[in-house]
C-alpha cells in the first residue's frame, strides 16, 4: 500500500494541495460556464469553453468580439443615480 493508510505518500508529494488546487480550478471552469451560458455568443460559446479556465474579467476581455453586441444591453452598475438609490 506504500503508505497510503496514513496518507503520508500523498501529503509528502503534495497531493492534498494539487487535489484542492484541480477542485477550486473546476468550480472556476464550471463558475464561468454557467454564466456565460446566459449570454448570447456568435461562435456558439467556443471562446468560452477555450477560456474558461481564466477569471471571469480576462475571459470576458478575450471573448467580448464573440458576444452577439445587437443582442446585450450594458449596463453601469458601479455608478449610483437618485433612482438606483430610492
Amino acid at each position: 500500500m506504500g503508505g497510503t493508510l496514513t496518507g503520508r505518500r500523498s501529503w509528502r508529494r503534495g497531493g492534498g494541495a494539487q487535489a484542492a488546487a484541480e477542485v477550486l480550478r473546476q468550480d472556476l471552469v464550471v463558475t464561468n460556464l454557467r454564466r456565460a451560458a446566459k449570454l448570447p455568443w456568435t461562435d456558439g460559446g467556443q471562446c468560452v469553453v477555450e477560456e474558461a479556465g481564466q477569471p471571469w474579467a480576462e475571459l470576458v476581455e478575450r471573448c467580448f468580439y464573440a458576444l452577439a453586441h445587437e443582442r446585450v444591453r450594458f449596463s453601469d452598475s458601479s455608478t449610483s443615480t437618485s433612482t438606483a438609490t430610492s
